[in-house]
């Protein structure tokens, strides 16, 4: 039989108590006699700084109802800054306490970085489990540990486990992040995965989200890891066992909140900003009142449409330093001024796809483009044609170039507003002043909607002169 640390034996003078402080779990909880299990200690984060580099974890093995295993434990750590050496066996009075055998399993870290015990230190025994039902059993705990890294000193104390004939139960429903298996959370980014675990001894599981019919996923095991959320989601765990003396499933939920979530709400009261990084939809509505809606370094857009008021006592409804655009069946209404400054290093300031109502004054400090391309067109005399936008209807009637022709007509204009434009040209003047040409035109302005219609009229005995219609649009449609 090997022989024990020095420190443990009994001819040492009692030791003082650890310093660490200890809680105890267990797998399965409680633990069931006759099956393999594992004792869990955790020495809890201390306020007042501890250091530790050995720990002497010793237990009773053996057959008697006072004995925690069975059979030797093995031994393992978290994290793995610390190390575990197999246990070694010496009696009860080589330790110090009575009859029997006993398992000394020693944890220790060379690490001198890991000396201060500012973080959880797991220690685990594991084996088949000795320990008679409703029993309390004590584990001795030796430490190495001081108040500073050089002074440390051996420490003694008890942790008790408890071990029972292990009921149905559902405990420890947490949510931990991908590398962090120890640190519980509930808060993680949008879309992030979620690892959600639970200690149980049942024998089916289920996982539930809200306002579904049936569960996301189902299985044996006591962990599941998925895809999160995008917005604040409970879950819901069921546990069933084939015991038939289980009377029902046991229930836990747990809610995973989202740090960066999608939000579908109703109504939205943000006090102070409301920050995007990427794209803000609003597909309804939107009233901005008492503040300003500012954008940097990016677009805008209304799919609806965009109503602005101007503030009380002031004549500006929108301003726009930078470029505005603005598209839809329903364009943008600006009830007041506008002033629209330029981007730098662009030429357009506002363009409008769209239709654009301006119920106040419009203002315009630098150069304004209205005119589309003018054309030719050939209206048939007397039929009646559609404007699609404002625009001016132009004729000039020319002479033909030859004196020897008897060339005269008469052009008229109209819209289907009553307003009309005429003209005359041919060389009926040039001939009897002695001239080549008698040139005549007429402007006709149109409004978007109405329709306009050309007259030419040729007296008996003349020819017809040269006749030429221009459109010119006010934007871009002929």
């Amino acid at each position: 039989m090997a022989r024990p640390p020095k420190s443990a034996a009994s001819s040492d003078p009692t030791p003082p108590r650890p310093l660490l402080t200890y809680t105890s779990s267990s797998d399965p909880r409680p633990l069931a006699a006759g099956e393999t299990g594992s004792v869990i200690l955790t020495a809890g984060l201390i306020t007042t700084p501890v250091y530790c580099n050995k720990i002497l974890l010793i237990v009773k093995v053996g057959s008697d109802d006072d004995c925690l295993f069975q059979d030797t434990p093995t031994g393992s750590v978290v994290p793995s800054t610390w190390s575990v050496e197999p246990a070694q066996m010496a009696t009860g009075a080589s330790l110090g306490l009575g009859d029997g055998n006993y398992a000394a399993i020693k944890f220790y870290t060379l690490d001198a970085n890991a000396y201060e015990i500012d973080y959880p230190l797991q220690l685990t025994l594991t084996g088949r489990v000795g320990a008679g039902p409703g029993g309390r059993f004590p584990v001795v705990v030796q430490e190495h540990s001081g108040a500073a890294s050089t002074a440390m000193a051996a420490r003694r104390g008890t942790v008790g486990v408890v071990s029972d004939t292990a009921p149905f139960y559902l405990a420890n429903f947490v949510a931990t992040a991908v590398g962090r298996p120890i640190l519980p959370t509930t808060d993680f980014a949008n879309g992030a995965t979620v690892i959600l675990s639970w200690d149980s001894n049942g024998d089916r599981y289920a996982l539930w989200r809200k306002m579904e019919t049936a569960p996301f996923w189902t299985g044996s095991e006591t962990t599941c890891s998925f895809t999160g959320p995008t917005n604040d989601t409970p879950y819901f765990l069921v546990a069933t066992s084939n015991d038939p003396d289980v009377t029902g499933p046991l229930y836990d939920t747990i809610t995973i909140t989202i740090a960066n979530p999608d939000l579908a709400s109703r109504t939205a009261r943000i006090s102070t900003k409301l920050w995007s990084q990427s794209v803000t939809q609003l597909d309804g509505g939107a009233t901005i009142t008492g503040g300003d809606v500012t954008v940097s370094g990016g677009t805008l857009h209304a799919k609806a449409g965009a109503i602005i008021d101007p503030a009380p006592d002031s004549r500006l409804a929108l301003s726009v330093n930078g470029g505005a655009n603005i598209g839809g069946l329903w364009g943008a209404t600006v009830n007041g001024g506008a002033t629209i400054n330029p981007a730098p290093g662009s030429s357009h300031a506002l363009s409008v796809n769209g239709g654009a109502a301006v119920n106040g004054d419009l203002s315009a400090a630098g150069p304004v483009s209205l005119f589309g391309k003018a054309g030719v067109i050939d209206p048939k005399p007397g039929v009646a044609y559609p404007a699609a936008t404002d625009g001016f209807l132009m004729g000039f009637v020319n002479n033909p170039g030859d004196l020897g022709l008897n060339s005269l007509g008469y052009l008229f204009l109209e819209n289907s507003d009553g307003v009309v434009a005429s003209c005359t040209g041919g060389n009926m003047t040039a001939r009897y002043a002695d001239q080549e040409s008698n040139n005549g035109s007429a402007m006709l302005p149109v409004r978007r909607g109405a329709t306009y219609n050309v007259s030419i009229f040729v007296p008996d005995g003349f020819q017809c002169p040269p006749i030429t219609i221009w459109w010119m649009p006010l934007g871009a449609s002929l």
